[in-house]
């Protein structure tokens, strides 16, 4: 009785408006983190031209923040599951916003890459607890509703960091950019905790309705288990890596990690060096990565749907990357719309792969460890970059990157056949 009496209040337009407020605030609390996870790279050359810092050790900041952010995604994952997630997210928005309004104060090289270690961990704090939230908070029509639009958190977010970092730079210096986009985190924290104190009684309606769960009769139970299609197998990482022999791709999936924010991270700096943009314009330039990038989300989905096989699918993805780095050597400092075009190529390929070794293998199997591995290959990444950046050209550290992705290629190619068995008994399935 109780949830037919929900249903007609769920209906009602004032619920639907409010839950649409509800999931605007969830989407928000993760787009507006990519102001103090984003900043850095548009930071680095004035940085290191005020000696602040140098390529080397911004490199390790690299590396200590996605070391961070891989491990604490497993930890905060486990934590998300068993505390409060409003209070989680508040914790996450509000520390790293106080770590962006600290870090303008050292000029300690050691001290910034603690501090950044520290932004690692509280940005962590976020994507488990906003899926947690994602199904507390809104019923399950309203959440079917809005799920798609949850991953337009990152290329919005990105380009809101741009944007924002670019008119800053334009009128004063980098320090204010962590100044701007800490106070914008510790904003929305409060901003946050105040709406979702202001809805508890949408919010114990959700929780009532989601509960409320009809009990079916015997003969119904019978009907609904013959026609249901069966879930694909759910299996931990080691039976997956022994039954389906993919050991190689987990390493295309760190091939995958080394280049998808490798390459959008320094991009900034090569814009810089290259052409001799100020840091503002090179931030506006970077508004076109996150946008072009969603096309390999796309042609990601496209593959899947054609081969049928996240392995084969990745290896085209790996191929696109591999061609638009080639083109690069040669091309890099002869137009700057043609070269971020070139790397955002190569990072919409990147996207693409993502979402297909680290979200959609994910999808059928226990383990969270995968996108951790992807994390742990960009923290590696973004040391050895500092490292050729300081002693090398630009030209170097784009063959580094073509090897990885014809690295990636190859191992994505071996790896497809012993996944095809895995992939038409998962498939199969859904049909």
């Amino acid at each position: 009785m109780g949830s037919r009496l929900f249903s007609k209040s769920a209906r009602k337009p004032a619920f639907d408006r409010k839950a649409g407020w509800i999931f605007a605030l969830i989407w928000g609390a993760y787009a507006v983190n990519y102001l103090c996870r984003k900043n850095f790279s548009v930071c680095i050359a004035d940085m290191v031209q005020d000696q602040v810092i140098t390529e080397l050790a911004a490199g390790r900041m690299m590396t200590a923040f996605f070391a961070v952010y891989g491990s604490g995604q497993l930890i905060n994952g486990f934590l998300g599951d068993r505390l409060n997630p409003k209070w989680m997210i508040a914790g996450g928005l509000a520390g790293s916003g106080l770590i962006n309004l600290l870090l303008p104060l050292s000029s300690s090289s050691v001290v910034l890459t603690i501090l950044w270690c520290l932004n690692g961990l509280f940005c962590s704090m976020l994507w488990g607890p906003v899926i947690r939230c994602m199904g507390d908070y809104l019923i399950e029509s309203h959440r079917l509703k809005y799920a798609a639009w949850l991953s337009a958190t990152i290329p919005v977010g990105q380009n809101l960091c741009y944007l924002l970092s670019a008119a800053i730079l334009k009128a004063a210096s980098w320090r204010l950019v962590y100044g701007i986009c800490g106070l914008t985190n510790v904003a929305y924290a409060l901003i946050w905790l105040c709406v979702l104190r202001a809805s508890r009684g949408y919010l114990t309606e959700v929780s009532q309705a989601n509960h409320a769960a009809p009990t079916p009769s015997a003969a119904e139970a019978a009907s609904a288990s013959s026609s249901a299609p069966q879930k694909a197998p759910i299996m931990p990482l080691r039976s997956l890596l022994l039954s389906s022999g993919i050991f190689l791709g987990i390493l295309a999936m760190l091939m995958n990690g080394m280049l998808k924010d490798g390459v959008t991270d320094w991009t900034p700096t090569l814009l810089g060096d290259t052409f001799g943009l100020s840091s503002s314009l090179v931030s506006l330039v970077m508004t076109l990565l996150p946008i072009l990038s969603l096309i390999g989300v796309w042609l990601a989905n496209v593959l899947l749907k054609w081969l049928k096989n996240e392995f084969a699918s990745s290896a085209v993805l790996f191929g696109i990357s591999l061609l638009s780095m080639t083109l690069l050597i040669f091309f890099v400092s002869g137009n700057v719309i043609l070269t971020t075009s070139l790397i955002a190529l190569s990072a919409g390929a990147m996207l693409g792969v993502n979402n297909l070794l680290l979200t959609f293998i994910p999808l059928h199997y226990a383990t969270g460890l995968l996108n951790s591995f992807g994390y742990a290959a960009t923290a590696l990444s973004g040391l050895l970059v500092g490292i050729l950046q300081s002693a090398s050209s630009w030209k170097q550290i784009l063959l580094f990157w073509t090897i990885i992705a014809l690295s990636g290629l190859i191992l994505s190619v071996i790896s497809a056949h012993p996944w095809e068995k895995e992939s038409r008994k998962l498939y199969s399935s859904r049909s």
